[in-house]
């Protein structure tokens, strides 16, 4: 990161304008989602990204919908982002739920299922699939149409199956 690189400080206002846009729209959910944070070391996201997206996340602290901080890669980073803000915390396949959880503590916690079990046979991707989870994030167009439609299926049969124990 090179210091005094100051487009950073020029997101906040547009980011929050625009999601803010979004919810008197009608969304139900904003999502901050970065897909390369996870590049970075704790204490390079602690000096150059951390004051901004709290910034961002404190801009949409009295909005109507609850806010997700989603960043692929983030196994080391996740307490850093808890403090940066959102009321959930989203996390990738790399980290089991469990310890994840742990490390955000007081947030809800978005699980998210490996996009390559789109491939994988059906029981597999049921095994995978306790808890909540979001297909997509890190989806690299690898599956085929009938293979995401198949994975919306799987999801169903295992939110049924686990809202009926």
């Amino acid at each position: 990161m090179a210091p005094g690189n100051g487009v950073w400080h020029h997101c906040p206002t547009p980011l929050s304008d625009y999601l803010r846009a979004q919810v008197d729209a009608g969304v139900d959910v904003v999502q901050v989602f970065d897909s390369r944070v996870g590049a970075l070391s704790p204490a390079d996201y602690r000096e150059f990204v951390q004051p901004h997206v709290r910034a961002l996340f404190d801009a949409l602290a009295n909005l109507d919908v609850p806010t997700i901080h989603f960043g692929t890669g983030t196994a080391t980073l996740l307490d850093a982002m808890r403090d940066a803000g959102g009321d959930v915390i989203g996390v990738d396949w790399c980290i089991p739920l469990d310890t994840a959880w742990d490390r955000i503590g007081d947030r809800a916690v978005q699980g998210n299922l490996d996009p390559t079990l789109l491939l994988a046979p059906l029981d597999r991707r049921l095994a995978a699939a306790p808890g909540f989870y979001a297909t997509g994030s890190g989806f690299r167009g690898v599956g085929i149409p009938d293979s995401i439609a198949d994975a919306r299926a799987t999801a169903a049969s295992a939110a049924a199956c686990l809202s009926s124990r």
